[in-house]
């Protein structure tokens, strides 16, 4: 089983703006969302991502069990308003074929390996800075998405957004680089589209990234 749920936020809370400014912080509060013991690995993890837009906000969970958003009602949302809604995503993924379009949204860490000394093997991952790779390193994900974006003259996926978000953790601060991308896509391999889906795209999935969405065009 898979779920999607939807939660609006309430940006007027210093709640909202806690969790929303701290991926660890609501990373917590997602995983507390579930109850212990459930299995995930066999059936793919919990992604998440925030879609801000002035002072409206709207969480997506993708899971295999439904979460209980309780505890982010009460700090984040709404709560004498609606409160979360979940539904089973399977019947939206099957009905995925070969040769639909869709438009996407996508919040992702695009990163690349570099050396960490001349003539070494040892690589860690850096994040790319410039418009131009970041949209690149989507581009040259398109195979294994199942997906294709167009040609490079005329590519429908584009860069919407970027920032750099830190946060502590008790290992020290983290910083992640912060891509939004947006346009529309065509379905190639729908089971690859349906694996990205569900399992995410890219690093930082813990943290708000990689949960790829799909809405019509």
């Amino acid at each position: 089983m898979t779920i999607l749920t939807q939660l609006s936020l309430n940006m007027q809370r210093r709640g909202a703006k806690r969790l929303v400014s701290s991926p660890a912080a609501m990373h917590a509060m997602i995983e507390g969302a579930f109850a212990p013991g459930v299995p995930r690995i066999a059936e793919g993890r919990n992604l998440w991502r925030i879609d801000q837009t002035g002072h409206s906000a709207t969480l997506y969970v993708v899971s295999p069990s439904a979460p209980d958003l309780t505890a982010v009602v009460e700090e984040a949302g709404w709560p004498h308003g609606d409160t979360w809604r979940s539904a089973d995503y399977r019947p939206f993924l099957d009905r995925l074929v070969k040769g639909q379009e869709w438009g996407f949204r996508l919040r992702a860490n695009p990163v690349h390996s570099v050396r960490t000394a001349p003539n070494q093997s040892r690589t860690k991952p850096t994040a790319h800075i410039s418009a131009r790779h970041q949209l690149g390193w989507l581009l040259g994900r398109a195979d294994r998405l199942g997906v294709s974006f167009g040609p490079q003259d005329s590519c429908t996926a584009h860069v919407v957004g970027r920032t750099n978000v830190a946060f502590r953790k008790s290992t020290g601060t983290v910083t992640l680089s912060q891509v939004d991308y947006g346009g529309s896509l065509r379905v190639e391999d729908p089971r690859a589209l349906r694996s990205a889906l569900v399992e995410g795209v890219g690093r930082g999935k813990a943290y708000g990234l990689g949960l790829l969405t799909l809405a019509r065009p």
